[in-house]
């Protein structure tokens, strides 16, 4: 995501509102939720109606098996009992115990596919998601992330489940409990009004937002949940089918490709189907009157731009420079991640830009800013796509990885377009004395540090190995981490690996140290 607001503002604001929302809370809910700046760029229960808020970051007592001292004595020989002991059922976790936002996720399970269908042309949000998931081992309780709504129904493989609601946890006790590393499908059937949480640094709430004019999502990190039930992590990707149903001449779109549109007398129904592993804070809708106009781009990508009819004609310029974009990304990059890639401008005004999975968010009066600023902001939503969305953060902490590329992205097209240096940029961090991008906390993730200074390291890095040998490390860790998640200690075991120890303690400099080293000229 990138902020368009001040960053000296923000940030300031960030720490003030982030320690009033701790003690109103008194639990750390979890955490900040937004950008750069583009100056610089259980207990099982009956089934529930009644939508549930609480503390996210209460975790249930972890279950546990003994563990003996293997060098104590012999391993003694397998036996019935020892068998069944392993084979117990139990409880899944209600965190993945991130450094920054504790009660995100859930352990015991990996959810491979998430269906949502969602109907907007009653009075309320009226949907229905189901998801197939892998049980880690046998299992007899799980956990989703699931914030506000009502839940009418949970289905286990068919069978009605019994619920409760904890906060945002919908803690699920199947009839039967789940055989390991056999498919299961959950079925969640539940409506209401979604509201978007607030982020605790009080910059934006976060997920689905509903306006006159109709509904858009924005939600990273953890907004996911107030519109769908989730296993709520990066580290648990999965493909997505969504399909929304609306008004007749209202369109919804999604992340991925249109598969089918179907329209009766008074509705439309669109389907969006995500083939490529997505985090869950990647997935989107947005509905109201728009035109989507589809091209097809470098390597046969779709591009499909979502624009407000009444401005569209003005806005389509805005974004011509995409597919030269896509191709020199590419060839920098590697090949471009998934099959589709464009931009939804909403009427909104929402001070920041965000990487959605293939489908970018933007309001609509940023487009109509100059050329070169919107331009910055399109490759760094753009250059996301490989960095941030196909190759992840493995926790929040890491999240330079996806903010510093993707900020070094936008800064080498606009420097080879003639703008603002490396140098300058460079220049400007030591002067304002920007900490090491690793050092973040739930309130400072999204701080110009971790834009700029993990840009500069990558520029460092860089201006050290030259341009052949800095590429081909992109292009091996796009190839080695797709589709899943990375740290940062994986990006220094990358560069010890292809450059040796000396580089490696270089990029620590840069990432660890206090004082921002110099950045190296370039040859």
């Amino acid at each position: 995501m990138l902020p368009t607001i001040s960053a000296s503002v923000r940030y300031r604001l960030m720490a003030v509102l982030l320690a009033v929302a701790l003690v109103l809370s008194g639990c750390g809910l979890l955490g900040s939720g937004n950008e750069e700046a583009v100056a610089n760029e259980g207990q099982p229960g009956r089934p529930t109606t009644a939508p549930a808020d609480g503390d996210p970051s209460a975790t249930a007592p972890p279950n546990s098996t003994p563990d003996g001292d293997p060098s104590s004595q012999p391993p003694a020989p397998a036996s019935s009992s020892t068998t069944l002991q392993q084979a117990t059922p139990r409880a899944g976790g209600d965190s993945l115990n991130d450094p920054l936002f504790p009660g995100l996720g859930n352990s015991g399970y990996d959810v491979e596919h998430y269906n949502i269908e969602i109907n907007l042309t009653g009075g309320e949000f009226r949907a229905q998601a189901e998801l197939r998931i892998f049980p880690d081992f046998p299992l007899d309780q799980f956990n989703l992330d699931l914030i506000g709504l009502t839940v009418d129904r949970v289905f286990v493989n068919g069978v009605e489940a019994d619920v409760e609601r904890r906060g945002r946890e919908l803690i699920v006790q199947p009839s039967s409990a789940l055989p390991q590393g056999t498919v299961a499908t959950v079925r969640v059937e539940y409506r209401g009004q979604p509201e978007p949480v607030d982020d605790p640094s009080g910059f934006f709430a976060l997920g689905w937002h509903t306006r006159d004019w109709g509904t858009f999502v924005a939600s990273q990190p953890l907004g996911a949940a107030t519109w769908f039930p989730a296993n709520d992590y990066q580290t648990d990707k999965a493909t997505f089918r969504v399909a929304v149903t609306v008004p007749l001449g209202q369109v919804a779109a999604g992340p991925g490709l249109l598969t089918s549109q179907t329209s009766t007398g008074t509705t439309s129904t669109f389907v969006w189907e995500m083939d490529d592993p997505m985090a869950t804070y990647l997935a989107s809708v947005v509905t109201g009157d728009f035109t989507i106009f589809t091209t097809e781009g470098a390597g046969g990508v779709v591009i499909r731009n979502v624009l407000p009819t009444d401005r569209a004609a003005q806005l389509v310029p805005a974004l011509a420079s995409t597919n030269e974009m896509l191709e020199q990304f590419t060839e920098l990059f590697g090949p471009y991640p998934f099959d589709s890639y464009g931009v939804v401008a909403v009427p909104d005004d929402l001070s920041f830009a965000l990487e959605n999975q293939t489908l970018s968010l933007f309001d609509v009066d940023f487009l109509t800013l100059r050329r070169r600023t919107v331009e910055n902001v399109l490759a760094h939503e753009l250059a996301h796509q490989w960095f941030g969305n196909s190759v992840s953060s493995e926790t929040w902490e890491d999240i330079w990885l996806s903010e510093g590329f993707a900020s070094w992205a936008d800064q080498y097209w606009t420097e080879e377009d003639g703008g603002t240096t490396f140098d300058q940029r460079a220049a400007f961090a030591a002067a304002e004395r920007l900490r090491p991008p690793t050092q973040v906390r739930a309130a400072t993730m999204f701080d110009s540090t971790v834009y700029l200074r993990g840009a500069l390291t990558l520029e460092a890095l860089r201006r050290t190995v030259g341009d052949q040998d800095f590429f081909a490390l992109l292009k091996i860790w796009v190839v080695q981490f797709e589709g899943q998640t990375a740290s940062t200690e994986d990006f220094l075991a990358l560069v010890r690996t292809q450059f040796g120890a000396v580089v490696e303690d270089l990029m620590r400099s840069w990432l660890f140290d206090q004082l921002m080293p110099d950045l190296p000229p370039d040859p």
